[in-house]
């Protein structure tokens, strides 16, 4: 019975190492809805080893029918940019392991009307100020 006992606490106090998790952790740091077209993703693993390889994809369908490298190396996190409007999957994993959940991230720039607007706002305000300043330049040699 003893025997019995002492198997059981040796296989409990073993069993934390025996189930760690080599599958990544996979989160979007800024959101799931970007207007920049920049995302930034990290992951985590108990007990990562700073030499290990991991390997991050994106897809547009969360069934990853066709997916894209995106990332190749021992970082546990990066960034993309330049990303048009639309949904993106991601997912990551040790190279040579299992793939970690799927996260997605929604793309939806601000509309070229605003950007306009905006453009044409800060042409008024340099007009204005260079006229002020001009103006000032203008009288104090007077």
């Amino acid at each position: 019975m003893l025997k019995t006992y002492l198997l059981i606490a040796i296989f409990l106090a073993l069993l934390p190492y025996c189930v760690r998790s080599e599958i990544p952790d996979l989160k979007i740091a800024n959101g799931t809805e970007t207007k920049q077209g920049v995302v930034k993703l990290d992951w985590t693993v108990s007990g990562q080893n700073s030499l290990e390889n991991y390997e991050l994809q994106e897809a547009n369908t969360p069934s990853f029918t066709q997916p894209k490298k995106r990332y190749d190396g021992n970082d546990t996190g990066t960034f993309i940019s330049g990303l048009k409007n639309g949904t993106y999957y991601y997912r990551v994993r040790k190279v040579g392991d299992n793939w970690s959940n799927i996260v997605s991230v929604q793309i939806k720039h601000h509309s070229l009307t605003l950007a306009i607007n905006l453009l044409i706002l800060g042409a008024i305000v340099f007009i204005i100020t260079t006229a002020l300043i001009l103006f000032s330049l203008r009288n104090q040699n007077k």
